[in-house]
């Protein structure tokens, strides 16, 4: 079963930004220690968590890795983000597959600046 979701953020620390939106993968070791730790917190639950370390910063990791015996793991698949002023849009497709070696499952952290 395919769910397309759209998450849409208002996000003050838009405005001023560069209009050119930027997100890079990153290593949850690399973060400051506020980022770490929140993200170590929700890292036993699955969905869309989301951070901003109060300057222009954002952070978003997208988490199907907890997958439960009898269930299917989800992943997420067609990534993308757009900016309309103070509107920050996160669009992906979250899939579910049986086969639990796929790399897709396990996708990485993201910030946005």
């Amino acid at each position: 079963m395919k769910k397309t979701l759209l998450i849409s953020f208002f996000l003050l620390s838009l405005v001023g930004c560069s209009s050119e939106l930027s997100y890079s993968e990153i290593k949850l070791e690399d973060t400051p220690e506020s980022v770490h730790t929140f993200f170590e917190s929700v890292e036993e639950t699955n969905g869309t968590h989301h951070y901003t370390d109060g300057e222009k910063t954002y952070y978003v990791m997208l988490n199907g890795k907890n997958v439960f015996q009898g269930e299917k793991a989800i992943h997420f698949r067609n990534f993308r983000v757009d900016s309309e002023a103070e509107i920050l849009k996160i669009h992906f497709t979250e899939e579910e597959t049986d086969d639990y070696s796929n790399e897709t499952v396990n996708y990485p952290p993201l910030k946005f600046l």
